[in-house]
């Protein structure tokens, strides 16, 4: 894993890093510090606290330079953009850009329990509140709009407040799609979405129908009927494995930093399992 996150690493930041960076250098390197975060998400780890105590019981002679708790806390956070980065680096590794059948729906995330939202600081301007229909509840936070693959992947992602209509993040959740069929559920209901995309991106859109609504052709049930749970079991995986909707950030940040990080660890997996299986 580490070789994978330093050539990564190497290729994707700006070669002025150093000479950029305040103060001193660590000595615990900016790659090590990435790697120790991913594999702390891949071993479903959700305490930082609780991590750092394994990595100096366990492992503190593949880092003996391991910074203390709030200094590599304030390290991982620098590096969100970085860690997202590299995602899309391991895309690349498994062909992502190749593929020509996708997947979309979104996933609540709460910042807090409904009752306490009028008490809640956190989060203050950037959460609303919003409705789940899976659920058939409401909540107070945000929701993580998703496009995956048929194999359930991640490929892009939105986080959006509460409120916000699965519609309205189509656009720029589909912004770096063009020539591809993509699935989603009745959230996604539009003729007018429909032939928008198709004009525009030649991507033929499909919405699950509404019970008063004409039935789909053959072949786009067929794509649905076979394909359209994946995306659910990835939201299963993210929320019961790697927690993601588990919000213990305080500021939009570091809850930014978070989902970059188990999306990362979560493609990462991917890749690993797609390697070692291939071995």
């Amino acid at each position: 894993m580490f070789v994978i996150v330093d050539d990564s690493y190497a290729r994707l930041y700006f070669p002025q890093k150093d000479t950029l960076r305040k103060g001193p250098m660590p000595k615990l390197s900016d790659s090590e510090v990435i790697t120790l975060e991913l594999m702390r998400e891949l071993k479903g780890v959700n305490s930082q606290k609780r991590w750092m105590k394994y990595v100096k019981n366990h492992w503190l002679c593949l880092f003996p330079k391991l910074n203390e708790r709030s200094r590599y806390h304030r390290r991982v956070k620098d590096l969100y953009q970085i860690i997202n980065l590299i995602r899309k680096k391991v895309l690349q590794l498994l062909h992502i850009p190749y593929e020509t059948h996708y997947l979309i729906d979104s996933l609540p995330i709460p910042v807090c329990h409904y009752a306490r939202s009028g008490r809640a600081k956190a989060f203050k301007g950037d959460a609303d509140f919003g409705y789940c229909e899976a659920k058939d509840e409401k909540f107070f936070g945000f929701k993580l709009h998703t496009v995956t693959t048929i194999t359930g992947t991640p490929v892009n992602f939105v986080l959006a407040s509460g409120n916000h209509h699965d519609v309205n993040l189509v656009y720029e959740l589909l912004e770096p799609f063009s020539n591809v069929v993509i699935g989603g559920d009745k959230g996604y209901v539009g003729s007018l979405l429909k032939q928008a995309l198709a004009r525009e991106k030649n991507i033929h859109f499909i919405a699950t129908p509404r019970k008063n609504q004409k039935a789909l052709p053959l072949g786009d049930r067929w794509f649905l009927k076979h394909f359209r749970k994946t995306i659910e079991t990835l939201f299963s995986q993210l929320t019961d494995y790697f927690h993601v909707n588990v919000v213990r950030a305080k500021t939009l940040w570091g809850l930014i930093t978070n989902l970059f990080t188990k999306i990362t660890a979560y493609t990462l997996g991917v890749y690993l399992s797609e390697t070692m299986a291939a071995n």
